[in-house]
């Protein structure tokens, strides 16, 4: 059974920017290169007060649980270490774990 790991950052306005284009060329395709997902979407979420700071949404597909334990046992200290070098106190982030129902 396929499992959607999202991880939801809202980000600092200023540095919102540099931290799409880094998550887009670098960040995403280090994950891809773990062998764990089969793909990912980056998402920007809308409809938010103006107020609001910039939030976007990561899904990463895994195709089983074993592969998404396989990232986060394996891989994903490392990557949070290298989002926090890149970007520390310029977002906050959450995680969670959905099972993919469907899709086409």
């Amino acid at each position: 059974m396929k499992l959607a790991y999202n991880i939801t950052y809202v980000v600092d306005p200023q540095y919102v920017d540099r931290w799409r284009i880094w998550m887009i060329k670098n960040y995403l395709p280090g994950i891809m290169e773990t062998g764990c997902f089969l793909s990912y979407r980056l998402h920007k979420l809308v409809g938010l007060n103006s107020n609001e700071e910039p939030t976007y949404s990561v899904q990463l597909i895994a195709k089983n649980k074993i592969m998404l334990q396989r990232y986060q046992r394996n891989h994903e200290s490392n990557y949070m270490r290298l989002l926090n070098h890149q970007f520390k106190e310029k977002y906050v982030e959450f995680r969670t774990t959905m099972v993919v129902v469907d899709e086409s």
